[in-house]
């Protein structure tokens, strides 16, 4: 979100929308090719200081455009990345394997596409199979966190400081486990890993599976409590819920028409969703952080 615009990209269609806070369109970028200002495959954005920075993972490149979509230039890097955070003046991004010498999963670039460091350095053994996209970053008013995939620790900061170590007791895997040797998905898989996260500055919220269903923790850091379980969605019995992005109030979550006729029609009855179709766009849910 910027400029009270909402930004939602679409893989399948390798576009990114923008829209009005009141839902209607406003403009769509969309430039495949191997151009000035084109790119392969999208993957992921994100926005600063009126700065859209767009990740194309097929061509390992950042793309620079400003808010009304003009191109501005880019940054070449090598390693295939999937997710980026545009956080002060720094790029972060989060590498796949490259299998080329010290592979990290965390680099670290400045606007003019210098390299300023490697981070977390990933265990060499990775399980080709363990692919994820559960959220990596999460920007909390200027802090940036984050948390690599089946990682126990949440780091902080531009050092990259452990700030939160979650564990399951006796289904988390220990820290001299490299858990990316096994196969996560296995039905043999002993142990509980951390899915998505988000952080807030009264809340830590992140989800995990539990045989197969989706649980939740919920650590409020003002009076060191926790409460875990199964959230339930007030408005829609049995929705499935986590958010794509948040700030201090809210978690903000997209869903596909589509999913929502197929899945969850009893939402349909809404006031504001009666006339909604399969072709319409996507349907944007947000739900309030209560105190």
């Amino acid at each position: 979100m910027s400029n009270n615009e909402v930004y939602i990209l679409d893989n399948m269609n390798n576009a990114i929308y923008v829209y009005g806070m009141d839902g209607i369109h406003h403009r769509t970028l969309f430039k495949v090719g191997n151009g000035p200002g084109e790119y392969l495959q999208l993957m992921d954005f994100d926005i600063r200081n009126n700065i859209l920075f767009v990740l194309d993972f097929g061509g390992r490149r950042i793309l620079k455009y400003d808010c009304e979509l003009n191109y501005l230039g880019q940054i070449q890097y090598e390693t295939y990345s999937t997710q980026i955070s545009a956080y002060k003046d720094l790029i972060y991004l989060y590498n796949l394997k490259s299998k080329k010498g010290n592979d990290y999963k965390c680099s670290v670039f400045n606007e003019k596409g210098e390299k300023i460091i490697d981070k977390l350095i990933r265990p060499e053994n990775e399980n080709l199979f363990n692919y994820n996209e559960s959220n990596v970053f999460s920007l909390n008013g200027d802090d940036l966190y984050i948390s690599p995939v089946y990682d126990n620790y949440i780091y902080k900061g531009e050092d990259l400081q452990p700030v939160y170590h979650i564990r399951f007791k006796r289904k988390g895997f220990p820290d001299d486990i490299n858990i990316e040797e096994q196969d996560v998905n296995s039905p043999d898989f002993q142990f509980i890993v951390k899915n998505n996260y988000y952080v807030s500055d009264h809340f830590l919220i992140f989800d995990y599976f539990v045989e197969g269903e989706r649980a939740f923790c919920v650590f409020d850091k003002l009076n060191n409590k926790k409460e875990i379980g199964f959230v339930s969605n007030d408005l829609i019995p049995d929705f499935r819920f986590f958010p794509r992005w948040g700030d201090g109030r809210y978690l903000i979550e997209e869903i596909n028409a589509g999913i929502l006729y197929e899945y969850f029609p009893s939402l349909l009855k809404h006031s504001r969703l009666r006339n909604l179709s399969l072709e319409d766009n996507p349907v944007i849910i947000l739900y309030e952080i209560k105190k």
